[in-house]
């Protein structure tokens, strides 16, 4: 959810996912699920690799929804509403959120919007 209010201060157009991913080569299910869709078909998801392992092969940050076919399958059940106050999501972030560099998300709100946002992968540079 810390991702999502960052998305939503910059006002890129998103969705969170509730749902389950099935890694298709071992036919492991990771159940539940949370990840974020952007409106131009791009996939945020910082987790998965948690519970998959730490390896190329595995989905990683912010990446283009048509990569990965072949290893995992992300299946949708729900989208989640993200309605948190600030001081619940300073609780949930154990504080990073409070550590937030304004001035690295208004660069990375102008690139979004002048091109493409997984040029560089700049959602992972946010938090000090």
């Amino acid at each position: 959810m810390i991702i999502s209010s960052l998305l939503k201060y910059m006002g890129i157009k998103h969705n969170v996912i509730l749902g389950f991913v099935e890694h298709l080569p071992s036919k492991s299910v990771i159940s539940p699920h949370v990840w974020i869709n952007l409106s131009n078909g791009i996939k945020v998801d910082y987790r998965l690799r948690r519970w998959l392992g730490d390896v190329d092969e595995i989905p990683h940050g912010v990446f283009r929804s048509g990569q990965y076919l072949e290893e995992v399958d992300y299946k949708p059940i729900k989208e989640l509403n993200n309605n948190f106050t600030s001081s619940e999501l300073s609780d949930i972030s154990e504080g990073y959120l409070d550590n937030i560099c304004i001035g690295v998300l208004d660069s990375v709100k102008r690139r979004y919007q002048d091109s493409d946002l997984i040029s560089t992968g700049t959602i992972g540079c946010c938090l000090r």
